[in-house]
């Protein structure tokens, strides 16, 4: 990586790049919506400058790229392409980022906690889960295996699943996060091997079964 590509200036909720144009990159901007999150739109900014540089793609305006399970939206701002974060109540991009920086630092949370390295689903990647996964106070049981790229790897269960794998739809992660009860987000930065429990009261139990790492789904 281009050290260019790590300098950051910080300014009120805004978090920008400087010297990306050396790397024949656009420079990039993203503004927190609160201030409190601003470290973590710095650390976002961070990483897609980053991914930009090593990888050799150019931005341009009205592109995504991905920060983990959530979407980002280039747009055009004067000399900036300034970062929008995906909207799932309208499915649209809004200017201000908060739920790309929250989620993937509960993610980055539980996998420090459990010792494992973070492995987030991408925002199109398909969960597999079963019927009344979004209700709240439900019995949800996870577990992830190997998948083809398409896939998440990810099974989502309630605790009224019948066992009967025909009864699962694949819907995106993005929905999953968006929809299902609120622990359920940081979780699916676990790798595969990982399982989960969440109680009735949110009482979350994670763990590695070296079975189902070896496995694929």
């Amino acid at each position: 990586m281009a050290n260019r590509s790590s300098e950051m200036t910080v300014s009120g909720n805004a978090a920008a790049t400087h010297g990306l144009r050396d790397e024949e990159q656009p420079e990039l901007v993203a503004r927190a919506s609160r201030l409190s999150d601003v470290a973590g739109v710095s650390r976002l900014v961070r990483f897609v400058a980053s991914y930009l540089v090593e990888s050799g793609r150019v931005l341009r305006d009205g592109e995504t790229v991905a920060y983990g399970t959530w979407l980002l939206k280039a747009v055009r701002a004067g000399e900036f392409l300034e970062l929008h974060e995906f909207e799932p109540r309208t499915q649209g991009f809004v200017p201000t980022i908060s739920s790309a920086v929250r989620l993937r630092e509960q993610q980055d949370q539980k996998c420090r906690e459990h010792g494992l390295v973070c492995d987030p689903p991408t925002f199109h990647q398909k969960v597999a889960i079963s019927e009344g996964y979004e209700q709240p106070g439900v019995v949800l049981e996870g577990v992830r295996y190997h998948a083809p790229p398409h896939m998440s790897g990810w099974y989502i269960t309630t605790d009224s699943f019948s066992g009967n794998v025909g009864e699962l739809r694949g819907i995106h992660a993005w929905h999953v996060v968006a929809h299902a009860r609120p622990e359920v987000g940081g979780l699916l930065g676990l790798p595969a091997g990982s399982r989960f429990r969440v109680e009735r009261d949110g009482q979350v139990t994670a763990w590695f079964d070296e079975k189902v790492a070896s496995e694929s789904a």
